[in-house]
């Protein structure tokens, strides 16, 4: 039976990285607001925004930019360039989405989730050429 399946999945027609991307957006909830729902007696914390923007962007640099990572993995690109890249559009990236004056803990992990897509597809889009031919890095499901 396993065989099977293996036999079924493996049939399926190969889609492009942008066209798996595309149907992920449309089929995941992006959301996360069913993961962040917060009992109503526990206190709430927050961080001001820039405080929050800081601490983001300091850990996804070094999350991102590590030789471990699949960015690092998957891209011929070296940890100095990864870490201007972000640097470069994190702006972008953090002024096109609603984020509050204060971050409640709650809405952290879904505004980090937002970020972190938009960051790197930007790193994707921006090193698209120096992408390893390496099937893991073609499929998107490893990049959740």
């Amino acid at each position: 039976m396993v065989g099977a399946a293996r036999t079924a999945f493996s049939e399926k027609p190969r889609m492009s990285f942008e066209q798996m991307e595309a149907q992920l957006e449309k089929e995941i909830d992006w959301s996360g607001q069913h993961l962040h729902k917060s009992p109503p007696q526990l206190k709430t914390i927050s961080t001001a925004k820039k405080q929050w923007l800081s601490q983001f962007k300091e850990s996804f640099v070094l999350g991102m930019c590590e030789q471990t990572t699949l960015l690092k993995q998957c891209y011929e690109v070296s940890a100095d360039v990864c870490k201007k890249d972000i640097h470069l559009f994190f702006p972008q990236c953090s002024q096109q989405m609603s984020i509050p004056a204060r971050v409640q803990e709650t809405e952290s992990v879904r505004l980090g989730a937002e970020l972190g897509r938009c960051l790197g597809t930007q790193l994707h889009r921006e090193h698209r050429a120096q992408m390893r031919n390496i099937p893991n890095c073609k499929d998107p499901f490893q990049w959740l």
